[in-house]
């Protein structure tokens, strides 16, 4: 990063993650204030929220946190916690029984 120095994305130095609204969180660098955002819901990172979060989420729910990121992700109505409650969540958004997510 030409702000930071950070050589690898791993290495800048990140905020803790702000709900920004819409079912999405937001964190910057503290050096050079880079932004990442994370959608809620979106598992696979892909800016869709589709089947193959469901199954991701389902493989976290039993097998436990895989990263960061999708460990934020998970957590589709923002409760903190990753559980059942978020497979449900998710499933109705999914089939387009609620329009949001919580």
């Amino acid at each position: 990063c030409t702000d930071c120095s950070a050589t690898e994305y791993c290495e800048h130095v990140f905020s803790s993650w702000t709900d920004s609204g819409n079912a999405i969180s937001e964190h910057s660098c503290t050096i050079c204030s880079m932004t990442e955002s994370c959608m809620h819901g979106d598992l696979t990172d892909d800016g869709i929220i589709n089947i193959f979060d469901i199954a991701l989420l389902r493989k976290v729910i039993l097998n436990g946190k895989i990263d960061y990121y999708t460990d934020l992700a998970s957590d589709a109505n923002k409760d903190g916690n990753v559980n059942a409650a978020d497979l449900v969540t998710l499933q109705k958004y999914v089939k387009g029984v609620s329009a949001v997510l919580t």
